[in-house]
């Protein structure tokens, strides 16, 4: 770990859980608030060469949107030149694999269970869900539910409120610099956090809550694109007012869609 004990001046490094083929996991402490998580360091160069970046991408995207107890949960992305930093849950159970092992299916028994798609539901799926599942996992390849089913089926097609969606992944951005190796970005998510209105609304959450919202910086790329982050000691009310003096000024206006989003259109002649 770059032969320090302390990363980012955030968490205390421990004993090292286990290595993958691009990184290493390692138990750490937070500084702040003392509590164990497990640090994922994964090497930007090896998953350069072998193409995986999109991957790693995604990976970050889906850890910040699911909330499930049985999933781990991804408290902050923080990003180095050379390195990229999940800080995730602690799972001192150990290995799943090895839990796995002990269990009383053996792999040929598990292996015809899968085959067979034998599996129940939980008592509070909808029976939309259920018929949209049995769909989805059918072993028949000829009759398993398609793509444009899928988005067919009654499940999929029920609406989901924008303040519900915004509620259930508040996070927040930030920027800062590194005690070692130059610039780093970091990215966090926060269980149970209120969404930010229009009274609490911060530089980085003004930013982060466009739907163009990049994760690319903690790749260094850019590909042409230019673009400015900041941070005030100002309310967010005052960098509003600003935001609308400096936009007058250009003959452009600030315009607040439903969810919350702010953007700066042309004004009509």
């Amino acid at each position: 770990m770059e032969e320090r004990s302390v990363l980012m001046e955030r968490y205390v490094i421990g004993r090292q859980l286990g290595q993958g083929t691009f990184g290493k996991v390692y138990y750490a402490r937070n500084l702040s608030s003392g509590q164990s998580v497990a640090i994922k360091m994964i090497d930007k160069e090896k998953i350069l060469k072998v193409g995986l970046m999109e991957q790693i991408k995604r990976e970050i995207s889906i850890m910040r949107l699911v909330r499930h107890p049985n999933v781990l949960q991804l408290f902050e992305v923080m990003a180095t030149k050379s390195k990229i930093y999940f800080a995730l849950e602690y799972a001192k159970g150990g290995e799943l694999f090895h839990k796995m092992a002990r269990s009383k299916l053996n792999e040929e028994s598990a292996r015809k269970k899968i085959a067979k798609a034998e599996y129940r539901c939980p008592r509070h799926f909808s029976a939309e869900l259920k018929e949209l599942l049995y769909g989805i996992l059918d072993p028949d390849p000829s009759t398993r539910m398609s793509i444009s089913r899928i988005k067919r089926s009654a499940w999929y097609r029920k609406p989901i409120a924008i303040s519900a969606l915004n509620n259930e992944t508040g996070k927040k951005n930030c920027t800062s610099e590194a005690p070692f190796s130059g610039p780093t970005i970091c990215i966090s998510s926060e269980r149970n956090q209120e969404p930010p209105n229009l009274h609490n609304l911060n530089a980085f959450d003004i930013i982060f809550l466009s739907t163009g919202f990049d994760l690319s910086g903690l790749f260094g790329e850019r590909y042409g694109r230019r673009e400015s982050r900041f941070t005030s000691r100002k309310p967010a009310a005052a960098v509003l007012v600003k935001l609308k003096e400096l936009a007058k000024a250009l003959n452009l206006k600030v315009t607040k869609t439903d969810n919350g989003v702010l953007k700066l259109a042309t004004t009509k002649e």
